[in-house]
């Protein structure tokens, strides 16, 4: 099956949470409870902002977790970008939380945008979106931008063990990808499709599923891999994405790809050692 159907949703749940508020009571506030997620512009780009508040879109990467923005930001950020934007999600009330992320409790995902062409957007989220903040997430980012002609990919990875399949184990090469795409996606997938009763949940199905039923054209990559923390091989399986729409228009090759890799494995094995 190569469209999203109701077998590939994964459940999301929805909850309402009080927005923030700056001149909300503090002494009010329950530290326990989460923010609705929210979305920063760069002052810098207020300029390219319409008249409904929407940023131009033509080309959307989605990148979930280590792995997928470990592929982004070696195979495409290292062109001229700039950052324009942050979603913020997973912060209670009293968390610190700043633009310019320097503060040790922000937790955020990062917009970027290409400098050459401002339309392409890059959004490398490598923090935990909880499940019910999913739906408050796309619709913050989707209704912050133009989407009548974008095309949306959306990658993530998870661990091989939770893949379902009639091939025994040991007759599979791991890493793999596996696909999904919404029913306005023309395209052909670079991989074979994820088959049932393989599900996607979490915030990878709460932007598919929008994508569908607003009718954008979206395709969904999920490498499923044996290390539980970045590796170079997994990064490496992404990498045959770049000859693929939407990649292969504003793919660049990277001279120091190898070496920016070998170094991101590095820093965060070295990271992930501390919380051991």
């Amino acid at each position: 099956m190569s469209e999203l159907g109701p077998s590939f949703y994964g459940e999301v749940l929805q909850v309402t949470s009080r927005a923030v508020d700056d001149e909300e009571d503090e002494d009010d506030a329950d530290p326990d409870m989460i923010s609705s997620v929210a979305l920063r512009w760069s002052p810098n780009i207020h300029s390219q902002i319409n008249k409904k508040g929407e940023v131009p879109c033509s080309v959307l990467i989605i990148a979930i977790d280590s792995v997928a923005t470990g592929f982004v930001q070696t195979h495409f950020l290292h062109q001229d970008v700039q950052l324009v934007g942050v979603i913020c999600s997973g912060l209670t009330d009293r968390t610190v939380n700043t633009f310019d992320q320097r503060a040790f409790t922000d937790e955020s995902c990062f917009i970027y945008s290409l400098e050459k062409e401002p339309s392409i957007l890059f959004c490398q989220c490598n923090i935990r979106v909880q499940p019910e903040q999913a739906y408050s997430f796309v619709d913050q980012l989707f209704s912050k931008i133009t989407s009548d002609n974008t095309y949306v990919a959306v990658l993530s990875h998870k661990s091989v063990n939770e893949y379902k399949s009639e091939t025994p184990p040991h007759q599979i090469s791991v890493p793999f990808l596996r696909a999904l795409k919404t029913s306005h996606f023309q395209g052909t997938a670079l991989s074979s499709y994820l088959e049932q009763p393989n599900v996607v949940d979490g915030l990878p199905a709460q932007v598919m599923s929008y994508c569908q039923l607003k009718g954008i054209s979206a395709i969904f990559y999920i490498c499923f891999t044996e290390n539980m923390y970045l590796d170079i091989q997994s990064v490496a399986e992404f990498s045959k994405l770049v000859t693929s729409t939407p990649f292969k228009d504003i793919y660049t090759p990277n001279l120091d790809c190898s070496d920016e890799m070998r170094k991101l494995v590095e820093h965060s094995n070295t990271r992930n050692m501390l919380y051991m």
